[in-house]
């Protein structure tokens, strides 16, 4: 079974029979939802974690009944239904288990920005933080241990940051108004998990297993 045979899977679980305008209508939202990112990237977890459709139909029927509870009759590209899909996949799968496929997942530059957000978290003790503070802790990390992961441009940094939000290991602040630096964001996921996956990434880089020894310190 490969990904688009998943993807696949969930739309037909979901798209509605016939030729009736409402039914037109239902499926051209849910195929515009379904090509939506964070859905596309919340459907990737469960597949490398289960890869089963028996959990996937568990999944939809869960989704389903969420939206029926909230008085949604309609699918769309909202932020209110990738949320309840999320919400859907975590009373399913152990979250933990589609976080760490997740992690496990991203480029060592990526993993080592979530790491700094864990670091923020865990010795500031604060549940948001902006851009910036990520960006300045990376650039210590870059330094004055691995030059190798350093980018001329900060942006670069700020777009792997906002990929992180698409994959639902940050959230962005919806208050958010000003300069891309100042954004305000969570994590969502376990700090120790985040350390976890960055520790038994392959190949790390002495120098980053260096850092990770010094975070304690």
């Amino acid at each position: 079974m490969t990904f688009d045979d998943f993807l696949d899977a969930f739309c037909c679980f979901l798209r509605m029979g016939g030729d009736s305008s409402n039914a037109r209508n239902h499926n051209s939202s849910l195929d515009e939802f379904v090509n939506e990112c964070s859905v596309v990237n919340v459907l990737k977890g469960v597949y490398n974690e289960r890869r089963s459709y028996s959990v996937l139909k568990q999944i939809v029927a869960t989704f389903i009944g969420f939206l029926l509870a909230d008085g949604i009759h309609c699918i769309s590209n909202t932020l209110e239904c990738c949320c309840l899909l999320r919400k859907a996949r975590d009373a399913i799968v152990p979250v933990d288990d589609v976080n760490e496929s997740i992690i496990s997942s991203l480029t060592l530059r990526q993993l080592c920005l979530l790491t700094c957000c864990a670091r923020i978290v865990r010795n500031n003790r604060c549940k948001e933080f902006t851009y910036r503070s990520v960006v300045q802790n990376y650039r210590r990390l870059t330094n004055s241990y691995l030059a190798a992961l350093s980018v001329s441009d900060d942006v670069i940094l700020y777009k792997e940051l906002d990929t992180l939000c698409d994959l639902a290991l940050l959230e962005k602040s919806p208050s958010f108004t000003g300069q891309l630096a100042f954004r305000k964001t969570s994590l969502q996921v376990d700090c120790e998990l985040v350390i976890k996956c960055l520790s038994v990434f392959t190949p790390l880089p002495v120098a980053v297993s260096q850092w990770l020894q010094d975070l304690d310190k």
